[in-house]
């Protein structure tokens, strides 16, 4: 679903930011609402559902939405949200909560946590996209992606307020 709020986002010309964004989402609620059953493999825990979005995140946001937000970039870890068969009233109205980093932790359909290894597989091509940047869309015929994180492998410099550099 994320990458289907990036594929519709690229047909609103005159918005931009956060406007954009939850313009494209309500859009890609109507227009490409639809789940995957993944088998989804976080540091070795194997699980297979009906699967909504995923994010995995290094940072805090995803375009321009809170979506993680007690990820740290130095932390060696990356943190994701996983949204499972919610109904699209249910998931408009989570934008504002998703928007603020507000996510209930105690959802049913919402799960969260920190692993170091994602592994993604699907019967269906997948449309993935990779820091707010199309990766590939269904008709790539993507079915499986592996995200691994290497910690201390990159040095990097962070402006966030609040942190020291790193």
């Amino acid at each position: 679903f994320n990458a289907a709020v990036t594929l519709e986002s690229r047909g609103i010309p005159r918005l931009r930011g956060l406007a954009l964004y939850s313009w494209a989402f309500i859009k890609a609620v109507v227009r490409r609402y639809k789940f995957l059953d993944l088998h989804i493999t976080r540091d070795g825990h194997k699980e297979m559902r009906p699967t909504l979005a995923l994010t995995v995140n290094l940072g805090l946001r995803e375009g321009g939405f809170l979506v993680t937000p007690r990820a740290k970039l130095d932390d060696g870890w990356f943190d994701y949200v996983e949204a499972g068969p919610l109904s699209r009233w249910k998931a408009l109205t989570l934008l504002p909560r998703l928007a603020q980093g507000t996510l209930p932790i105690d959802h049913q359909l919402l799960r969260q946590g920190r692993c170091h290894l994602v592994d993604v597989q699907s019967i269906e091509p997948m449309a993935i996209h990779l820091d707010g940047e199309l990766f590939c869309t269904e008709a790539d015929h993507i079915q499986g992606i592996r995200v691994s994180i290497r910690p201390a492998a990159l040095t990097v410099l962070s402006t966030q307020p609040g942190h020291d550099p790193v």
